[in-house]
């Protein structure tokens, strides 16, 4: 838990412009302590932080931000810092990110993005709030059926610093169709000339891209899951979901079903950030028939 004396120690550090004290702090936090602690900086002071940390830890720490807050600190630096920031953030929390703004700020940050990302992105950004297409990250493993193993282990280390996870790859045909999935175990224990048809799992599970994300939480918790593949109509690969993804959706969803059986509608944002009369609206009804 963040405390007082962590936000003012951050604060003179922030002052002091030396960049090996503030090196210091980071190594003794967490990103999550870091978000909530850049939450209550002055937002100058936020644009400072981030600005002198590292790209990929700064990424992690604006993707436990609300959206408001995310795009403040990436539209007042660089065009440089935010294209890196939205780079390396995950595709999913991009994805909510842009929905989360006016379109034409959107449209503005999408613009930052490599012309072949954005198309993904933009794909993403096409399903519904509640499916598992809006909670797909595209940051996985993509490999192809005549591989080999030693092949696919190579292109591993080449690209999975910026996947989501490494434990399983996703076998695509020529047209983007999934038609086997590699798990690591599997390629580790394999000889490295196999190929990968000869040990893809063929018999895979994998969600509809416009399934319900909670019937998406069952399925995955049902086959005791790590990811979860999400597919269009045509079989494509869209992106893959992972429990931790999932988590997020089931606390949600706990979250809503206590306040119903606590006699109030559900609550959109956390309790703390409604309005007295917004949680009156919500509870009046309920109380009234109760």
């Amino acid at each position: 838990m963040v405390q007082k004396w962590m936000i003012q120690d951050l604060k003179d550090r922030l002052a002091e412009q030396k960049q090996g004290a503030l090196k210091e702090f980071l190594a003794r936090f967490q990103p999550y302590d870091l978000a909530e602690m850049l939450m209550e900086l002055e937002e100058s002071e936020q644009i400072q932080f981030i600005a002198k940390l590292p790209v990929d830890l700064g990424a992690e720490i604006l993707e436990y931000a609300d959206p408001e807050l995310q795009y403040r600190i990436l539209d007042r630096g660089s065009k440089e810092t935010a294209a890196s920031m939205l780079n390396e953030m995950s595709s999913d929390k991009v994805v909510d990110l842009l929905l989360a703004i006016h379109p034409h700020q959107a449209g503005t940050l999408l613009e930052l993005l490599p012309a072949d990302y954005r198309e993904k992105i933009s794909a993403l950004m096409q399903y519904p709030p509640e499916s598992a297409g809006s909670l797909a990250t595209v940051d996985y493993i993509a490999v192809r059926n005549y591989w080999t193993v030693e092949h696919t282990l190579q292109h591993v280390r080449k690209v999975g610093q910026d996947a989501e996870m490494v434990s399983y790859f996703y076998v695509l045909d020529n047209n983007g169709k999934l038609v086997g999935i590699v798990s690591l175990k599997q390629a580790i224990l394999a000889k490295a000339d196999a190929k990968l048809e000869e040990i893809m799992l063929k018999d895979f599970v994998s969600v509809p891209a416009r399934m319900n994300q909670r019937e998406v939480a069952t399925i995955l918790s049902n086959y005791d899951l790590v990811a979860l593949p999400v597919v269009s109509e045509e079989q494509r690969m869209i992106g893959i979901i992972t429990v931790d993804d999932l988590i997020d959706v089931i606390h949600e969803e706990a979250t809503e079903d206590f306040q119903k059986m606590g006699g109030s509608q559900p609550l959109e944002v956390p309790y703390f950030k409604n309005s007295f009369w917004k949680l009156f609206r919500k509870r009046i009804a309920w109380l009234l028939v109760l």
